[in-house]
């Protein structure tokens, strides 16, 4: 053995041999570190995997920051059309959203909440929540709850008409030209991509939004094989289902109800009395022994004791069981709360002071007559109530607040009548109130809110990626039927006298397509037709027109037999 390997050598030899299972401790480890990697296996990949397709993502938001949105960004002016259009966004989508809103909002100020909240439809004045007035639910998504005025019928109907006409069908209007405007132009983008079919482009450029291009729209989604025009027409068939539901709409959130009022079941009678036939009063239990039916024939005079009460409080002065004779505003401000003994009438929940009395001798004082301020009466003096011809001292008197109707003496406490009301027409003055319903309203400005800021955005990617229409060119009906000209000559070879008395039936079926007609039978509107350096060859042009001049005569001729 050399020199190099004798360095390698063990110094000294081990005192006993190595136990038999040492010679599987490699194995071992090799074998653990492999069942280590496969249980960390399964981990790493996953986590490398959401790692990579996070960066993917952020790398390509960046991208399309700087590529994309940044240049618009930086080309964006203020020009005309874009003013206009921003006003048009501020003026039917931002301010109808925030003006509803913030008028609907709750207590905490939470938008919107007040209008999609529990309805309570009251009747004007009732003694509590009107029985069966609660509706919540479906059922207030037409509930007429923000009503006004009192009209006759051919008055109501009238607003109600005028409100349909002019509203209804002036904003289905509106909303008809924005969205021809903003449809027109994407489809300028679209065809700037690849052909569209001639029936979506007919019936968009001619039509605007209406049930035929729905449908024309709701046959290419199964066509295109492009995700950004799949995406593109469906937002546009979404659309125009909205505009022509604008006026059902408009027309449902609104309308008349007959006026009504409020009715008390009055407890003990088989009768309802109308709310407004009550009126505040006091009433009287007892006095002393001698007990009453409650009733209310003493409220004016009630009402001067409480006025001559509050005056004596005021200036004169009460003596304690002590002897001490001390102002009655002091006694009260002044003494511990606790110290006053109290009488308390649990049902009427009255206080009555008791330990300081006016009626004491040698009580000269006087205070002015608050009920004619002509003259002084005595501190001590009693003060009589006058009850069925019978006169009783007020301070023996157990009365309460509460309310009695014109018709009868007798009062009710206002827990009597609480829960106990119901709205039912008022058939003595019979009239229409005219009115909304707030969470329909509500439903229709955020459904007009999100529609106006799709349509500003749908219609800003047309201004800055269309080459046609930054370039100025727009679409109008006319330059439509002239495109639409063109691309069915372009498709049968027939001439314009040709086509106008043509069978209407063939040329359809071979323009838009029948249900077996391919796709590449179908006539399609392409970007050719409206260029301006589209340089063709006459001769060439010509050829090819006669060419498809003659297949479509036999054709037609096959159909024919």
């Amino acid at each position: 053995m050399s020199e190099g390997t004798r360095d390698y050598e063990l110094v000294n030899k081990p005192f006993e041999t190595p136990p038999p299972y040492s010679t599987a401790w490699g194995h071992d480890i090799v074998q653990d570190s492999d069942n280590n990697r496969t249980r960390r296996g399964p981990r790493l990949p996953t986590y490398d995997s959401v790692k990579h397709r996070v960066s993917s993502l952020i790398q390509a938001t960046l991208s399309f920051l700087q590529e994309t949105v940044w240049p618009r960004i930086k080309e964006f002016r203020f020009t005309k059309k874009q003013t206009y259009a921003f006003l048009l966004l501020l003026v039917f989508g931002i301010l109808p959203f925030a003006i509803v809103g913030h008028f609907t909002k709750d207590y905490d100020g939470h938008p919107f909440n007040y209008a999609f909240g529990t309805k309570v439809i009251s009747c004007g004045e009732s003694f509590g929540e009107p029985q069966n007035s609660t509706v919540s639910g479906t059922e207030a998504l037409f509930v007429l709850d923000f009503t006004f005025g009192k009209f006759p019928f051919s008055q109501v109907k009238i607003i109600d008409v005028a409100w349909d006409i002019c509203l209804g069908r002036g904003a289905q209007l509106l909303a008809w030209f924005l969205s021809y405007v903003v449809f027109t132009d994407s489809l300028l983008r679209v065809i700037e991509r690849h052909p569209a079919s001639y029936e979506t482009f007919t019936h968009i450029c001619l039509e605007g939004p209406c049930i035929a291009s729905m449908w024309s729209l709701c046959r290419d989604l199964g066509r295109t094989h492009s995700k950004r025009t799949w995406a593109l027409f469906f937002y546009m068939l979404l659309s125009s289902a909205y505009v022509l539901s604008v006026p059902t709409i408009l027309s449902a959130m609104t309308g008349y109800v007959s006026t009504s009022i409020s009715w008390v079941d009055v407890e003990g009678s088989d009768q309802i009395v109308p709310a407004s036939n009550f009126h505040y009063s006091y009433i009287v239990y007892n006095a002393g022994n001698v007990t009453f039916n409650n009733t209310c024939s003493v409220n004016d005079q009630l009402m001067n004791f409480v006025t001559d009460k509050n005056a004596r409080w005021s200036f004169c002065d009460c003596q304690l069981p002590n002897g001490t004779v001390l102002a009655y505003s002091t006694w009260v401000n002044i003494l511990p709360y606790e110290n006053q003994r109290i009488r308390y009438n649990e049902s009427r929940q009255h206080l009555y002071p008791q330990n300081c009395t006016f009626y004491f001798p040698d009580n000269t004082k006087t205070y002015p007559n608050p009920n004619s301020g002509l003259e002084e009466l005595a501190c001590n003096a009693a003060y009589n109530i006058t009850i069925f011809g019978n006169q009783y001292n007020a301070s023996t008197l157990n009365y309460s607040s509460g309310y009695c109707t014109k018709d009868s003496d007798h009062g009710y406490d206002s827990l009597d009548l609480f829960g106990r009301s119901r709205c039912l027409p008022d058939t003595a003055n019979e009239a229409y109130e005219w009115g909304f319903s707030t969470m329909l309203s509500a439903v229709f400005v955020i459904m007009q809110f999100v529609w106006t800021i799709t349509m500003y955005v749908v219609w800003q990617d047309a201004q800055f990626s269309s080459h046609l229409v930054k370039s100025g060119y727009h679409m109008t009906m006319l330059r439509a039927a002239f495109a639409a000209t063109v691309a069915a000559r372009w498709k049968t070879g027939v001439g314009g006298r040709e086509l106008v008395r043509t069978d209407t039936k063939n040329l359809e079926r071979e323009l838009y397509g029948g249900g077996s007609k391919k796709r590449s039978e179908r006539a399609e509107v392409r970007i050719d037709v409206f260029r301006e350096d589209k340089v063709l060859d006459e001769e060439s042009e010509e050829e090819g027109l006669r060419l498809r001049r003659r297949t479509w005569s036999m054709r037609n001729g096959e159909d024919e037999t």
